[in-house]
């Protein structure tokens, strides 16, 4: 099933970095409890150490500004079958008050998580 899996984070650049950092790890966390097969595996190594994974496939973090946010947010609603969607609203800059995160096992679309929204 992940095969058919494309996703990534969009988060406005002018973000403060502590801003840019905190959206990205809730946008992650929200993801991967939407999605456990993203993660949910353990390695062990040689010496009998396990750890958690934290993916098992790339997440791209891709930039851009507030109404290109904004238009992605647009093109993924209304929510259609097969795709999860994760926003992160924000009450500091409400011109960037949203992050997406939409994911496409149709194999027709493409896929984002974004940051921000325009107004």
């Amino acid at each position: 099933m992940l095969e058919d899996v494309r996703l990534a984070i969009i988060v406005n650049p002018d973000l403060s970095p502590g801003h840019l950092a905190n959206t990205i790890a809730a946008v992650s966390i929200g993801m991967g409890a939407a999605m456990p097969a993203l993660g949910g595996r353990r390695l062990t190594d040689r010496q009998e150490a396990t750890i958690d994974i934290s993916s098992n496939m790339p997440v791209p973090v891709l930039q851009a500004d507030s109404r290109t946010i904004g238009t992605l947010l647009a093109k993924t609603l209304p929510r259609q079958d097969g795709r999860v969607i994760v926003a992160l609203p924000t009450t500091r800059r409400p011109s960037r008050s949203a992050t997406l995160a939409r994911k496409s096992s149709t194999g027709g679309g493409s896929s984002a998580k974004a940051g921000g929204s325009s107004p």
